[in-house]
């Protein structure tokens, strides 16, 4: 798709807004090539315009009818509004240029669709050349109920001939997984296979190239390393996923749905971590005290997953030798340790309210664990914690302060009190920046006091700095009440997220708001003139995570509530700095 076509370019520009619901697929798979690198599909776009409209006027917005402005260009006859408009994106011959677009128009009446511009016939070949408003020699055929569109340039146009543009008869192998996963977004894409291999491909030579313009600098080209570690992870996409999808729907209600899905290959490593996750038999948010919030979530976790996160964790550190001073040795001794204390974790479950300006970030977060037996649990950390400080304490390493710690009781519970530093790092790394976010994460003395406390039988609870909120935590898990959960905000948005997510989170505007108003104003400069629009209460985004056989699909919705308090915010904001400058104007 280019501007070579203007009404086509005019309705794809409304694509990523939002569309309708499309009951199936169509037949433009037949058509999409197994060389392609992927499609991006917009379903019934007479009901996108009107959705649209309908967007626009609840939210007092000007938003133009994408239909009308294609009756302007007299194409509107012979285009079929009821069917899917589909870009398809094939490989380039020219390694200047990444892919090669083609448009699949759906027409009522091909010759009604071209009648407006001026056409010349391609000899021997069903495919016209096309000009008129100000377009300039774009090449389309007609095939399968669509007008296939391609760029003038000669290598473009080849694709439309007879010998490469044609209907299959089935649909590719690749694509027929995705095809009611397309039919049900009103506007989706999928990055097919050999799309996946292009992007690794150009991702790792950035990497490369990064790298290599450190230049003899040792220290850069020590901390590099880690570019080799994501590089690594590139690589292993190529191997282990399949495709990968992305969608949008709006509703009625102006709700906003987001969903990607990744398609994985069957019996790789990551489809096997993958099958062994499966959703835990409560609400995720159960046990999280009910209030005000700025972000709150919860999820499962098998114990390939754990593994999996701990080994790149500890991977990360090898590549990052320079920053943290740890030989692969050690590394692999911190894992072992890591991997003994968590044995038994099932999942965790997270909260952060707003709290006080000079207050530590962990002050105001709980975390709520899952685990097998919470007695054992208990056992073993403390057990594991004291031969983790004992070997930090051999490392002699500012950035592995060891743990302090000591047996206490919280709520008639035998719990466990952490005293922990904050890291120091080396010398020729340090700057103001990095003293304020270490107060800024644990507060003005560099260091944070926690609490570890059984609530019962499968459940422990963490608490940092004050009591206040892990004793409201442990009382909500002890009484079994909704907490959380039954806040009528969140369980608006609940409704609107899968039944059976591993993972779900949910972020409050309102209070992420008040919450840069407290921090953003420590990391400004002097004398900055901050100021943050006021946004009123309203149900949260929402995320979520489900699994199935060789898949992962996430789902964030957007209510519509949140996106009008943020347009009405956002131009009482405008109206606000206008009049600012206005008084100040000579």
């Amino acid at each position: 798709m280019t501007r070579r076509f203007a009404p086509v370019a005019l309705l794809m520009g409304c694509v990523l807004l939002a569309a309708s619901f499309a009951p199936a697929a169509e037949n433009y798979l037949k058509l999409v090539p197994d060389s392609a690198l992927g499609i991006l599909v917009v379903n019934d776009p007479a009901v996108l315009d009107a959705k649209l409209q309908s967007f626009g006027r609840q939210m007092q917005l000007p938003v133009p009818s994408m239909l009308a402005m294609l009756d302007r260009f007299g194409v509107r006859k012979g285009f079929d509004e009821k069917r899917a408009v589909v870009i398809i994106a094939l490989p380039s011959e020219n390694a200047t240029i990444p892919l090669t677009p083609v448009i699949l128009v759906p027409v009522a009446d091909f010759d009604k669709l071209l009648e407006p511009f001026e056409i010349e016939k391609i000899t021997d070949e069903p495919v016209y050349k096309v000009k008129g408003h100000n377009i300039t020699n774009s090449h389309v055929r007609n095939i399968g109920g669509y007008a296939a569109i391609a760029d003038a340039d000669p290598m473009h146009r080849e694709i439309l001939f007879k010998k490469n543009l044609k209907i299959s008869e089935e649909v590719p192998a690749n694509l027929a997984q995705w095809r009611q996963w397309l039919a049900s977004h009103d506007a989706a894409g999928v990055v097919l296979q050999p799309g996946i291999k292009l992007i690794s491909s150009n991702v790792q030579k950035g990497l490369q190239s990064m790298r290599s313009s450190f230049g003899g600098n040792e220290q850069m080209q020590s901390m590099a390393g880690i570019f080799d570690l994501y590089g690594e992870l590139f690589q292993a996409a190529e191997r282990e996923v399949a495709g990968w999808g992305f969608g949008l729907k709006l509703n009625e209600q102006n709700t906003v749905t987001i969903t990607d899905r990744l398609l994985l290959v069957p019996g790789g490593k990551w489809a096997g971590f993958v099958g062994k996750v499966r959703p835990i038999r409560m609400n995720l948010l159960a046990d999280l005290p009910d209030g005000p919030f700025v972000a709150a979530g919860g999820g499962a976790l098998s114990d390939a997953m754990m593994d999996a996160m701990m080994r790149f964790s500890m991977d990360f550190m090898k590549n990052m030798r320079e920053l943290y001073g740890l030989s692969e040795e050690q590394v692999d001794k911190m894992l072992e340790l890591s991997q003994d204390m968590m044995k038994g974790f099932r999942g965790m479950s997270m909260f952060m309210q707003v709290g006080q300006v000079d207050e530590a970030l962990y002050s105001k977060c709980i975390f709520v664990m899952r685990v097998d037996d919470s007695q054992q649990f208990m056992s073993r950390y403390e057990e594991q914690l004291k031969r983790y400080s004992e070997f930090m304490k051999g490392l002699d390493n500012p950035m592995f302060q060891p743990i302090e710690f000591e047996k206490t009781e919280v709520g008639g519970a035998a719990a466990l009190q952490l005293t922990m530093k904050a890291p120091q790092l080396p010398g020729n790394m340090q700057s103001p920046q990095q003293e304020q976010m270490i107060k800024f994460l644990f507060g003005p003395e560099g260091k944070l006091n926690a609490w570890i406390v059984p609530a019962d039988k499968h459940t422990v609870v963490v608490g940092y700095v004050n009591k206040e909120l892990l004793q409201r935590t442990i009382e909500a898990v002890k009484q079994g009440k909704p907490g959380l959960a039954g806040r009528s905000e969140v369980k608006k948005t609940a409704a609107l997220l899968p039944s059976d997510a591993v993972a779900v989170g949910y972020l409050s505007p309102s209070g992420l708001i008040d919450f840069l108003k407290q921090v953003v104003p420590s990391f400004a400069p002097p004398g900055a003139n901050l100021t943050f629009p006021e946004f009123p209460q309203t149900p949260p985004i929402g995320f979520a995570v489900t699994t199935a056989p060789n898949e992962v699909q996430s789902r964030m919705v957007i209510p519509g509530e949140v996106i009008q308090a943020s347009i009405a915010g956002w131009l009482k904001f405008m109206r606000h700095q206008s009049s600012t400058q206005d008084q100040f104007a000579p």
